[in-house]
């Protein structure tokens, strides 16, 4: 039951990473946000392994569960507060009409 539960947390996660995604990165570079993504997640689960390790000798074995916790909480209201409304249709313009001549100008080169 706690994988399934860890799966689904998981996946409402995705989601709203996507959701996030979608207006600032153009769709030819979210595979390389999305691999830089997918390495922080399992970086953050390594730190977070060695910070409950270290709470466990240092503390107590009740520090395993609200250490890390209060870090997450932490988080996600830097989230909260930092994160950038999505860009305006002007700044979304701006990046088509950038692809657009990149584009042109690589198939003028192209033979």
């Amino acid at each position: 039951f706690a994988w399934a539960a860890n799966g689904l947390c998981q996946s409402l996660a995705f989601a709203h990473f996507m959701a996030l995604l979608h207006p600032w990165v153009p769709a030819g570079r979210r595979g390389s946000v999305l691999g830089l993504w997918n390495t922080t997640c399992s970086f953050g689960a390594c730190v977070s392994s060695m910070i409950s390790l270290y709470t466990l000798r240092s503390i107590g074995w009740r520090s395993t569960f609200f250490f890390p916790a209060a870090l997450v909480a932490l988080g996600g209201v830097c989230c909260t507060v930092l994160l950038l409304d999505p860009p305006t249709n002007a700044t979304a313009a701006t990046h088509a009409a950038t692809r657009r001549s990149r584009k042109n100008s690589s198939d003028a080169i192209a033979p």
